[in-house]
């Protein structure tokens, strides 16, 4: 069959340095459940970084991405993902064209990166000087390995090898008693039980838990909901977690960012910092927490959590790296900070006095500098080739041109409100919610026109969130969701005590998360 389709692409191999005899070590039952858990962490990873898997076999990935640094940043944060396993991978990246071949990805491209990987060793992440070129800037460093002929492909090539990611050096491999340790951890696939105990011993210790609970019962009260899961597919609610980490009166500080669920809390007790925690988004339960500066919110965007610091003057932009808690860059901003949101390439900073920056993720440079003529700035909208920028308390929004700054188009709002947002990066539609009026209004992002109110009661709106196909507004004691395109409203019930401040999409796992802010209705 001929080839076809070929692109530019950048292509990423990895597989496990040892395999073998890490099976051998843990036995069949074992080196299952560590080869399933090996697999699941590679592909949360290609999830979280826009990688697209081609193929696997057994303990080895291709695939491949449209961004080389988004390749690259991915190959490191797998080398130090499947350590947590006890496991070291090496992984080789190139940046070529590739054609489809018999339905696969193939061509010399691919040919390249294969090969490039299998002149590394444990943890390293070795690239072409193809790839090494094209990510220049991006907070990424190299060291020289010097020329080499690669297998089956003409001429010599350049290879480097990653050394540091945003100044964090790329850890070292594990000592063989440390991977013996972390791997053994894993736990096991489940087997059907072992028969039970005689009659006799199960009725005792079923008393005994029956006295247990019921004097645990009587001891204590339930502890507060500090986030509970909805399925999109029913609206049923549930599990309901309590674990004793709750956002208290910090809402939209929950985020899902295609592998991990993070929620952040307010320091607490003069603490200099609050928590970021990292949630299994399939069960909610906590898997590791870091102290980080909360300031006056938390987004997340781009691999990394943002915090912002606003003053009266000036305000800051702090880049965090979400899994040491470490800050990675500040930036400082002029003005007071009025809201900062990710758009398709680029964070967008927005002042109270109209200042608006263009700031690149991977470098924390300002790329653009823009004042915008709105009276009460209060929030900004990126899209793809435009930005919105909402003038909220005077009922306007401003449309923006992102490559000059110059207003498109100033439109007025027949309702006071706030834009929370489009449901595509393409802006098909934008949408306004006005807690006043307990309505959320599509708007064309043409012509700023309003469509048909959607009615939700008059609560506080805390945030609203756009997944599986509907807009979801967090109200307080009150979780509302609306069907797309014909608005259809569907109630779902909060659990007693609780208030629905912040929402996080989980369209890989099927689950919508809601954390419990603590706030008031009113």
């Amino acid at each position: 069959m001929p080839a076809q389709g070929r692109r530019l692409e950048t292509v990423l191999f990895l597989d496990m340095v040892g395999s073998t005899a890490v099976a051998a070590r843990l036995g069949d039952a074992r080196w299952r459940g560590v080869l399933t858990a090996f697999n699941r962490a590679v592909r949360m990873e290609l999830k979280r970084f826009d990688g697209h898997e081609e193929d696997t076999a057994g303990d080895g990935f291709f695939a491949t991405f449209t961004q080389p640094t988004a390749a690259v940043r991915c190959g490191c944060a797998i080398v130090e993902r499947v350590r947590e396993l006890g496991l070291e991978v090496r992984v080789g990246i190139h940046t070529g064209e590739t054609e489809l071949i018999d339905r696969k990805r193939g061509g010399l491209g691919v040919v390249i990166g294969a090969r490039v990987m299998s002149l590394g060793g444990a943890g390293e992440v070795l690239v072409t000087s193809t790839t090494k070129d094209l990510v220049a800037g991006s907070g990424l460093e190299f060291e020289s390995l010097s020329a080499h002929e690669l297998k089956g492909v003409p001429g010599t090539w350049q290879v480097f090898g990653v050394t540091s990611v945003d100044g964090e050096p790329l850890g070292s491999p594990l000592s063989a008693e440390e991977a013996v340790h972390r791997s053994e951890r894993v736990e096991s696939p489940s087997f059907v039980q072992r028969r039970a105990k005689p009659l006799t011993v199960a009725i005792v210790g079923f008393l005994v838990l029956v006295a247990a609970i019921a004097i645990v019962r009587e001891a204590t009260a339930p502890s507060p909901v500090t986030v509970f899961a909805v399925d999109p597919s029913t609206n049923v609610v549930g599990p309901v977690l309590r674990d004793g980490v709750q956002s208290l009166h910090r809402p939209n500080s929950i985020y899902f960012d295609g592998s991990s669920l993070w929620q952040a809390t307010a320091p607490t007790n003069g603490a200099d910092g609050g928590k970021l925690l990292r949630r299994d988004p399939k069960d909610g339960a906590i898997r590791s927490t870091q102290i980080v500066p909360t300031g006056d919110g938390m987004g997340f965007g781009f691999g990394y959590a943002w915090t912002g610091i606003g003053g009266e003057t000036s305000s800051q932009l702090l880049k965090i790296d979400p899994a040491s808690g470490r800050t990675l860059a500040t930036i400082d901003l002029p003005g007071t900070l009025a809201d900062a949101e990710g758009g398709p390439t680029s964070i967008w900073y927005l002042s109270e006095q109209g200042d608006l920056l263009e700031i690149n993720p991977g470098t924390g440079k300002i790329l653009n500098r823009y004042t915008v003529p709105a009276g009460e700035p209060t929030r900004v909208v990126p899209l793809i080739g435009s930005l919105w920028v909402c003038d909220c308390p005077n009922g306007k929004i401003v449309q923006v041109n992102p490559k000059d700054g110059s207003v498109e188009k100033t439109v007025a709002l027949q309702q006071h409100g706030y834009l929370i947002g489009a449901d595509s990066k393409d802006g098909n539609t934008l949408w306004l919610v006005d807690p006043d009026a307990g309505t959320i209004t599509p708007l064309d992002p043409k012509t700023g026109e309003p469509g048909r109110p959607l009615g939700f009661g008059g609560s506080r709106v805390y945030a609203a969130e756009i997944g599986f196909g509907s807009i979801w507004v967090a109200a307080g004691s009150h979780l509302y969701r609306f069907d797309l395109p014909d608005g259809a409203k569907h109630e779902i019930a909060v659990p007693d005590g609780a208030s629905a401040g912040g929402l996080a999409m989980d369209e890989t796992d099927n689950v919508v998360w809601v954390e419990n802010c603590g706030c008031p209705d009113n």
